[in-house]
């Protein structure tokens, strides 16, 4: 978890980690310090290291307004799931999603599923990104309630 803190007296929100989407991001934090430490001048030009870095410049700017109408999911996964987000594009590849919630109460994002090569972005397909995660959902895996999402993150930290 990271605090969160203000720039410019506008608030951004804490970082927070589900369990699931808490094993991606470990696997490429480390191997981007791994690389740095074994390539300083060149681990940056790596294409994992550059998809870790699209998936943190598409964090920071979630967690700056995760309010922001690009977003939103509409009934994507379907009513029940219209509280949830999703990040695409915005520096990760097109057919790459990172699902997320917030609340501005707590002023808390809670980053819970990036889906990988097997569960590419493909309209109708039954490994298309959305039906695997709204499966997730449903499955209980990722709880869909914000407070059982903290209750999760919680035990990441």
């Amino acid at each position: 978890m990271i605090k969160a803190s203000c720039f410019d007296g506008v608030p951004r929100y804490a970082e927070w980690h589900h369990p699931l989407f808490n094993v991606i991001y470990s696997r490429y934090v480390l191997y981007a310090l791994r690389m740095k430490e074994e390539n300083p001048t060149g681990y940056k030009e790596l294409p994992k290291v550059r998809f870790f870095d699209g998936i943190r410049k598409a964090m920071n700017n979630a967690l700056a307004d995760p309010t922001h109408k690009r977003y939103l999911l509409g009934n994507t996964l379907g009513e029940a799931y219209r509280r949830w987000r999703r990040i695409k594009n915005d520096g990760l590849p097109d057919r790459y999603r990172l699902f997320f919630q917030f609340s501005t109460e707590e002023l808390k994002v809670i980053f819970c599923w990036l889906n990988d090569q097997s569960t590419m972005r493909k309209k109708g397909s039954k490994t298309d990104v959305y039906v695997i995660f709204k499966k997730l959902l449903e499955n209980g895996k990722i709880p869909s309630q914000f407070s059982a999402l903290l209750n999760d993150a919680n035990q990441c930290m």
